[in-house]
């Protein structure tokens, strides 16, 4: 977090924060931060993959979206769970309402890429209007919790 683009205001700031951008580690961060209200019982994870599809701004939140790819019962155990969870990172949406009764489509967590474009092109093949051009980080995870 030391490179000038993250602190140099005075330079690279093109007003109200733009231009200056938050660490892509500390966005990551963010993202899964929010998810975790809703994920409980977690007693171990494992990073599988994380990309930052597009720069936040200091002045910008992170919400996010999640959705569990797989769930499988640990082999041994009736009280564990393994689950892979797709969490995309948004800015300055709040999902829980501005999307509570929004049908999000799974083709929107299954894509493999890394361009802005694809995902605000998804978001406008299903009608997302409100989620395009916010889709700011793509994490995936695997959690070991209790059922």
């Amino acid at each position: 977090m030391t490179h000038p683009i993250h602190l140099d205001h005075h330079r690279f700031d093109l007003g109200h924060g733009r231009g200056v951008v938050v660490s892509g580690g500390l966005v990551v961060a963010m993202a899964l931060g929010a998810a975790a209200r809703d994920l409980h019982e977690v007693l171990w994870e494992e990073l599988l993959s994380a990309s930052n599809v597009r720069p936040v701004a200091p002045t910008e939140t992170v919400g996010a979206l999640s959705y569990v790819l797989s769930r499988t019962p640990v082999e041994g155990s009736d009280a564990l769970e393994e689950l892979v969870v797709r969490t995309l990172g948004v800015v300055d949406l709040t999902p829980s309402a501005e999307l509570a009764d929004v049908p999000l489509p799974r083709a929107l967590f299954t894509l493999e890429s890394e361009r802005p474009s694809a995902y605000d092109d998804c978001c406008r093949e299903h009608g997302l209007h409100a989620l395009e051009g916010r889709v700011a980080c793509v994490v995936t995870r695997r959690l070991l919790r209790l059922r």
